[in-house]
């Protein structure tokens, strides 16, 4: 509201808490299982949008939306239907809410990204510090140093071969090369086995020269 009155988002953003609660309360009318049908689906979409606003966890938002669509729906289905018309009503407000609520394709592999960003993400808290990691940058590929872990900015520093500053990532940037394929972690065995080639085939070169 201090930040812009005149779009009237801190109104917005009262009534979409009012609705939620609303929703989420016994209904005793067709008129209020009518409202319900309308309502629910389109406070859904005001809350994703609203939790991507302020940047919410992007690795649980639709683990978050589908908790939130979940408890809305039983407390629809809580609700007692005893005549043939409110069995009717029922049923095609269930029919309704699954034709609303049904996850898309794009929206199930944002979902499973999310999920194996979050694998990532895991994997780059257990990561120790010196570990090697191939980045694939357009054409070229840079090999460097894991060198420091800022915790409280979620920074992840490399280094090249000489000590010097080569990357800053985010973990989530991180987790995402990981998951693209654009980042790969070397084993430091693989490593050391190709210096240790590398070298050999120098040392081949200038004995038969």
């Amino acid at each position: 509201y201090l930040k812009d009155d005149q779009e009237h988002q801190w109104l917005k953003t009262c009534q979409i808490a009012q609705d939620l609660v609303w929703c989420m309360q016994p209904l005793h009318s067709q008129k209020d299982r009518q409202h319900w049908i309308v309502t629910a689906p389109k406070l859904l979409k005001e809350l994703k949008s609203g939790l991507q606003d302020v940047s919410y966890h992007t690795n649980t938002l639709e683990e978050t939306l589908l908790a939130i669509r979940t408890s809305l729906t039983q407390a629809f289905k809580n609700n007692n239907f005893d005549s043939e018309d409110d069995s009717a009503s029922f049923k095609s407000a269930s029919s309704i809410i699954n034709a609303h609520f049904t996850h898309s394709a794009v929206e199930r592999q944002l979902a499973l990204n999310n999920s194996e960003i979050e694998k990532h993400l895991n994997l780059i808290d257990e990561l120790p510090l010196g570990t090697w990691v191939e980045f694939k940058l357009n054409t070229k590929k840079l090999r460097c140093k894991l060198s420091t872990k800022l915790d409280e900015a979620d920074i992840c520093i490399f280094v090249n071969r000489m000590g010097l500053k080569s990357l800053e990532k985010t973990k989530e940037e991180l987790a995402n090369d990981l998951l693209k394929k654009n980042a790969i972690i070397l084993e430091q065995g693989m490593i050391f086995d190709r210096a240790m080639s590398k070298i050999t085939s120098s040392l081949k070169l200038k004995a038969s020269a």
